[in-house]
């Protein structure tokens, strides 16, 4: 864990998720100075956040500020690293997002139009309740998910596999 840390010092903070059932990690990342933010049944989650973290000769630091209903146009913010940020009702339009990674957000209630979001990953998420509407599927592939509840035109996605098992046999 110390050489992923020191392979990596611009990391302002490291989180990682292990089983509930295996105790003795536990105490191996709370030895290595994680913290836990959060348990469920069966997982429980740590953070290491450095103080005085490693900034770029060319970046600025931003901490405990207020910037609420600040507008930002025309800036060159690639590289930038928000962490622990409340951007509620924050629109972000006619930008440049790409490479770039959303971890531990709650996006719910978002709106999502008109996005290139080719090639994305898309892990560990929750969409109950969303519609996807007028979007290119085209290639996707969706892999070790819940599907209960899900439909393609109003049938349920249980119901079309079965068809198509039944077709196949």
């Amino acid at each position: 864990m110390s050489f992923l840390e020191e392979e990596y010092p611009a990391v302002r903070a490291w989180k990682l998720e292990t089983s509930s059932k295996q105790l003795s990690n536990h105490h191996f990342y709370e030895k290595a100075g994680y913290t836990r933010i959060y348990e469920s049944a069966t997982e429980f989650g740590y953070e290491k956040v450095k103080v005085g973290a490693v900034t770029s000769e060319e970046g600025v630091r931003f901490e405990d500020r207020q910037l609420s209903k600040s507008e930002f146009e025309n800036c060159m913010m690639n590289e930038a690293d928000f962490y622990n940020m409340n951007l509620e009702k924050s629109c972000y339009s006619n930008s440049n997002l790409r490479h770039s990674l959303f971890t531990d957000c709650n996006m719910s209630d978002s709106k999502f139009t008109n996005l290139n979001l080719q090639s994305t990953l898309i892990a560990d998420s929750r969409l109950t309740g969303s519609t996807l509407f007028g979007c290119d599927l085209s290639n996707v592939n969706i892999q070790e998910c819940n599907l209960s509840g899900l439909r393609i035109y109003n049938i349920p996605v249980e119901d079309l596999l079965a068809a198509y098992s039944k077709g196949r046999d």
